[in-house]
C-alpha cells in the first residue's frame, strides 16, 4: 500500500487532463487536493455531449465543482443538494441548487431519477451508505461515493463497497451494480449492470 506521501508525489507528477484544467480553473478539490480528473474523465467520457443527461452532486461546498460540470457537460442537467442554507445563494449559469440534508431519505428519492449520482457530502461510512441505499434506486446509469479515505471509524472501502453490493442484490436484478475502488481506497464508483 502506498502511502499519502507517495501517493500526492505520484499525482502532481500526472500530466494534467483536460477534466483537470476545467477542475482548477474552477478551484474544486477534485483537482487541488485529490486529481480525479483523470478518474473522472475515464468514468464520464461517453457521457460529455449528451443532451439528455441528469448530474447530482451531494456537497456543493464554494459550488467549484458544479461550475466545472457545467463546462465539462455542457447539456446536461446539473442539481447540487447542500445542508448549508447559504448553497442557496450560489449562482450558476445553469445548475441548480437545493438545499437539505442528504440524511432526509424522504427529500432523497422525492429529486428524481439521474444518471450520475456523486456523495461528496458528509464522508462518514455509515451515512454515505445510507445515501446510497436511498439514491441508488435513482440512479440511472453511474454513483460515485467520494473521499472515502476521510472516513471518521475504520470502516474500509472495500466493506463500503461490499455492503451496497449486497444491498443492490437484496432489491433484486432491476438494482444490480458491478463496482470499482478507484484511486488509493479514496473513490468508489457503482455503474449499473445491463439486464
Amino acid at each position: 500500500m502506498l502511502s499519502k506521501q507517495q501517493i500526492k508525489r505520484y499525482r502532481a507528477a500526472e500530466p494534467i487532463t483536460e477534466l483537470g484544467k476545467i477542475f482548477k480553473k474552477h478551484r474544486t478539490d477534485k483537482f487541488s487536493f485529490h486529481r480525479y480528473d483523470r478518474v473522472y474523465e475515464w468514468l464520464l467520457s461517453d457521457f460529455r455531449f449528451r443532451t439528455d443527461i441528469r448530474l447530482l452532486e451531494i456537497g456543493v461546498q464554494g459550488g467549484g465543482s458544479l461550475r466545472a460540470w457545467e463546462e465539462y457537460l455542457p447539456y446536461a442537467e446539473i442539481v447540487g443538494l447542500d445542508k448549508n442554507p447559504r448553497a442557496a445563494d450560489l449562482r450558476f449559469s445553469r445548475a441548480q441548487v437545493l438545499t437539505g440534508n442528504s440524511a432526509n431519505s424522504e427529500l432523497l428519492r422525492s429529486l428524481g431519477q439521474f444518471d450520475i449520482i456523486i456523495d461528496d457530502g458528509d464522508h462518514g461510512p455509515i451515512s454515505q451508505m445510507q445515501v446510497f441505499c436511498d439514491l441508488w434506486p435513482s440512479a440511472r446509469q453511474l454513483y460515485v461515493i467520494e473521499d472515502l479515505n476521510f472516513s471518521r471509524d475504520n470502516t474500509t472501502t472495500k466493506q463500503i463497497a461490499e455492503l451496497a453490493v449486497l444491498n443492490t442484490k437484496s432489491r433484486g436484478a432491476d438494482h444490480a451494480a458491478e463496482y470499482w475502488i478507484i484511486f488509493a481506497n479514496e473513490l468508489l464508483a457503482f455503474k449499473r449492470v445491463p439486464q
